[in-house]
């Protein structure tokens, strides 16, 4: 009984010490907890806001918001926007990322795609912790380490994989943290616990890891040999890296053992051209590197090298170059670098997407110890190595900030629309009322309908998308009759790049015209029901508006663009100076072979500029299938012609039959 009592106050004073050892971790780190928390909420609300703005995508938010509502539905993370690619539907056909199921129990609280957004934000602001522990480990000193936390924090890399939706490469990030602090400090069994679950993110991350280990064992080449001679055991350092090399090529077979397991066999002829089609070798595919005689190096380096250069200096200036001192730290970051310049493909050497998470651990821990080389090398003392340290800090801060200014689109908005607040109230409105219903729409759209087993996508004509494959997939998206069409025209969708889903779209429409009417339709967002032939639910003008400052001098095409069927008024607004009632220029509007309007303008008296006010007609519509031209023609070579303003407004509901 006695024994039991002691055992029973052991406990109690354990639990007591533990409760003060994380009362006194939360008080004495306050400042990090701070910038972390700061970090996570600012993320997600930047994040939520690009979503309910309408600036996610299917690829890839709706994509893996759509595979986790299915996952707690019995579809093993199944996914429709790309069956053209992968038939089968599961993620794991694409990418091997079983960290997804770690996902699936936050994600059943609140099944959005915001959720998944909060849920990135959190891990990668969790990075800054074993940042923290990495730089007190180096340099033993405190104030460093939050320096370098907060260097994480505004990193623009880190700020880049977190804002472009969602993926789960993400997580590679503070898992690989996690796993180089617990090497650092030769903590096996969390080291490979925590490599593990970076392995987990995405099947390329074993690459990763076994050149990270590799690098290790160039390091420690003079003990291995000397092993080899000696006939004995390295070091556990060494063995670990040799274990590292291993575990990593049997995850990285089985990640593809996986893949061919879910698409054992994708279509063909989808694609044309690759990443990496002006090098000719896939440098991530073993298969084809039959071709290495085929190799144009100096080629794939030198395209879009002013991009490609500048991707290398956002790597290093926010650390102030401190990684070039360390380089063999850097040395995974430097293989996704290689590969990078060697790919004709952008988003690998450009700020704002996943990739860079590849990067971002192996920088950051090249930048600490190479401080650490720079203050041996210095030998400063203790109080100028600290002003120092601040202003490199402080450099390093605005870098980064800077660099991350300067990196966002020209386009980003930082409100929710009114636009967007009525796509937002349509949506939800139909998915109220049709909870059941099978939706086909955007890829901007996408993410806010992929709550559904039964939502698809019109994909965008990607560069390597086989024009004629491309054409025959959409087609067949409609084949499967979707329940809606949803389809936004409105111009504050910010881009015109869904001007070909929109062309492919309607023309798939007209073919099926038959089959589907006019649901609703409310400030450019035009909702199509299968079967539906009655009155619109719904209506509010489309109107497009388009301001210019331009001076014609050639002929020229100043918009084009796909309309549904109807009735529009068109208004527009020109400058014309030293015209003197003469002719100024030829305004047309055409669709095909066919003028839809043509009008003559011509000048006042005098040379002072002269507004010609609103020039209005009306055009009729008939067919979606063909894109409308706005046209100048002819400009006077004696005139100052200047176009100011283009409106296009829709008179009326379309008439159903």
């Amino acid at each position: 009984m006695l024994v039991k009592v002691t055992e029973m106050e052991d406990k109690k004073t354990t639990l007591q010490r533990l409760r003060t050892a994380c009362s006194q971790l939360l008080i004495k780190n306050w400042p990090l907890h701070t910038m972390v928390l700061t970090y996570v909420i600012l993320l997600s609300f930047a994040s939520l806001v690009k979503h309910y703005s309408f600036q996610t995508s299917a690829w890839d938010l709706g994509i893996f918001d759509q595979a986790c509502y299915s996952t707690l539905r019995g579809r093993l993370f199944h996914y429709t926007p790309e069956l053209y690619a992968n038939p089968g539907g599961s993620i794991f056909g694409v990418h091997f990322s079983p960290i997804l199921f770690a996902i699936i129990p936050l994600y059943a609280l609140f099944q959005n795609a915001g959720t998944l957004l909060v849920i990135q934000s959190i891990v990668i602001g969790a990075g800054a912790y074993p940042v923290f522990l990495i730089a007190q480990r180096v340099l033993g000193n405190r104030k460093y380490s939050y320096f370098f936390s907060l260097l994480y924090l505004v990193y623009p890399h880190t700020y880049g994989v977190n804002m472009f939706d969602f993926h789960p490469d993400a997580f590679f990030v503070p898992f690989t943290l996690f796993a180089l602090y617990f090497f650092l400090k030769s903590s096996w069994k969390p080291y490979f616990a925590f490599m593990l679950l970076a392995l987990s993110t995405k099947e390329f991350m074993p690459i990763v890891f076994a050149v990270f280990a590799f690098g290790e064992l160039l390091v420690y080449r003079q003990e291995i040999i000397s092993a080899l001679k000696s006939k004995s055991y390295p070091s556990n350092r060494v063995l670990v890296a040799f274990g590292t090399i291993a575990v990593a090529g049997c995850w990285y077979i089985v990640a593809k053992l996986c893949i061919n397991f879910f698409n054992p066999s994708p279509p063909q002829g989808f694609g044309q051209g690759s990443p990496w089609s002006i090098l000719g070798v896939n440098p991530l595919d073993a298969t084809s590197w039959i071709h290495l005689g085929y190799l144009n190096i100096l080629q794939a380096i030198e395209y879009d090298l002013q991009s490609k250069l500048f991707y290398l200096i956002t790597i290093l200036a926010p650390f102030a170059f401190l990684p070039v001192f360390k380089i063999k730290r850097m040395l995974p970051a430097l293989v996704w670098i290689l590969v990078a310049f060697l790919s004709n493909y952008p988003p690998y050497y450009q700020i704002g997407y996943q990739y860079s998470a590849v990067v971002t651990p192996f920088v950051i821990l090249a930048a600490i110890e190479g401080f650490s080389r720079i203050r041996s090398v210095l030998n400063i003392d203790a109080a100028r190595a600290n002003r120092l340290a601040r202003r490199l800090f402080m450099v390093c801060v605005l870098a980064s900030l800077v660099m991350t200014l300067q990196t966002l689109p020209s386009n980003l908005q930082v409100i929710i629309s009114p636009h967007d607040q009525r796509l937002t109230a349509l949506i939800t409105q139909i998915q109220r009322d049709f909870p059941n219903a099978s939706i086909l729409t955007q890829y901007d759209l996408f993410p806010h309908v992929s709550t559904s087993l039964n939502s698809y996508v019109i994909p965008p004509l990607f560069s390597a998308f086989n024009k004629s494959y491309y054409a025959e997939y959409v087609q067949s998206l409609f084949n499967l009759t979707p329940d809606f069409v949803i389809l936004d025209l409105n111009p504050d969708v910010r881009t015109d790049a869904l001007r070909v889903t929109f062309m492919y779209a309607f023309e798939n429409l007209e073919k099926l015209e038959s089959y589907y009417g006019l649901y609703a339709s409310v400030d450019g967002i035009f909702v199509y029901k299968h079967g539906y032939h009655g009155q619109l639910t719904m209506y509010e003008p489309f109107v497009l508006r388009l301001n210019y400052e331009t001076r014609i001098v050639t002929n020229a095409i100043l918009f084009s663009s796909v309309f549904p069927k109807g009735t529009y008024l068109v208004t527009y607004k020109m400058n014309l100076s030293n015209v003197s009632r003469e002719f100024a220029c030829t305004i047309e509007m055409t669709q095909g072979v066919t003028i839809l309007q043509s009008q003559d303008l011509y000048g006042g008296n005098g040379s002072e500029p002269i507004t010609l006010g609103n020039y209005t007609f009306t055009m009729n519509i008939v067919s979606s299938t063909t894109e409308v031209m706005f046209y100048v023609l002819n400009p006077s070579t004696s005139a100052d012609v200047y176009l100011k303003s283009i409106v296009v407004s829709m008179e009326g509901p379309q008439e159903q039959s």
